[in-house]
């Protein structure tokens, strides 16, 4: 996605269309939205690898390197995070979850991604931490959501550049004040503490199973904010 918005910026050739971008995200697109929107660093190497870049460099492939050194496409991002699972999500773990990762699967370039640096350098390349989360050197399709999965807390620590938002589901109560009431607001599939993120500079709990983007308060947050 993001050569693809490099390329559409770059036959676009407007250098005014690269100040300001605005993402609406809901679940799984509020995360593609926030990398994105933030820089990388080496925090999501390190989490994945146990050796250095630079003991990697002969095997470097533009694949790989940018899938985890990026920087955001834009100079200033406005982000609404919609029913967002930051910390991940129970379901990806679940019956659900099981039968999920047996019918998606992952395109061969990625799930082959790093067959050459395996091949050099052997599976004592990745983290312990990461090694539950790879199969036969593979990354499994929906695990990567599973609470505290160490790609998922990297991202949850960074910061969108720029305002973010977030708009949460609950399929029951709409309003809490005490972390015990927060606890009990789900939409089905991400709960409160997952969809809460400390980036936001507002957040607003609407009712929603899971498609807070159908919520005429959810909508009418948005506009406001954008019009602002």
């Amino acid at each position: 996605m993001r050569r693809e918005l490099n390329e559409l910026l770059d036959n676009l050739n407007s250098p005014l269309l690269k100040r300001e971008a605005v993402y609406i995200g809901h679940s799984m697109g509020g995360l593609i939205s926030k990398l994105l929107t933030t820089e990388s660093g080496s925090d999501f190497w390190q989490a994945t690898f146990a050796v250095s870049k630079s003991d990697y460099e002969r095997y470097s492939t533009a694949d790989i390197d940018e899938l985890f050194f990026f920087s955001p496409l834009f100079e200033r991002n406005t982000v609404f995070f919609l029913d967002t699972p930051h910390k991940g999500s129970a379901l990806a773990t679940s019956t659900i979850g099981y039968i999920g990762n047996k019918l998606v699967s992952l395109p061969v370039s990625l799930t082959h991604l790093f067959d050459g640096i395996v091949s050099a350098l052997g599976n004592d390349i990745f983290t312990p931490s990461m090694r539950p989360y790879i199969e036969n050197t593979r990354f499994k399709s929906l695990d990567v959501l599973a609470p505290g999965h160490p790609l998922m807390d990297v991202l949850y620590n960074k910061r969108v550049q720029g305002d973010a938002y977030a708009v949460i589901g609950s399929s029951s109560e709409i309003e809490c004040d005490t972390p015990t009431l927060c606890s009990l607001i789900n939409d089905g599939v991400v709960n409160y503490d997952s969809a809460f993120t400390p980036d936001a500079l507002e957040t607003i709990i609407v009712n929603s199973r899971h498609n807070s983007f159908k919520s005429p308060q959810a909508v009418d947050f948005i506009v406001e904010h954008l019009r602002n």
